[in-house]
């Protein structure tokens, strides 16, 4: 059995959450019409920040 720590917990449900709705717009929004604007790819990009950054703090921690 894994064990974690209350924060290392909610990290991992912060990087699914964001991870969820990365996928959730990029099925919605950016396959379905095919098409980035500026905002748009700003917002993307924003997303994918936040999801490097959060698998990043979990992977150190585990060091």
């Amino acid at each position: 059995m894994i064990k974690l720590e209350m924060n290392e917990y909610t990290d991992l449900l912060s990087m699914m959450y964001a991870t969820e709705n990365l996928i959730k717009y990029i099925n919605t929004d950016v396959i379905k019409y095919n098409n980035l604007n500026h905002l748009d790819l700003k917002y993307l990009n924003q997303r994918i920040n936040r999801v490097t950054e959060l698998i990043t703090k979990i992977d150190k921690s585990e060091k």
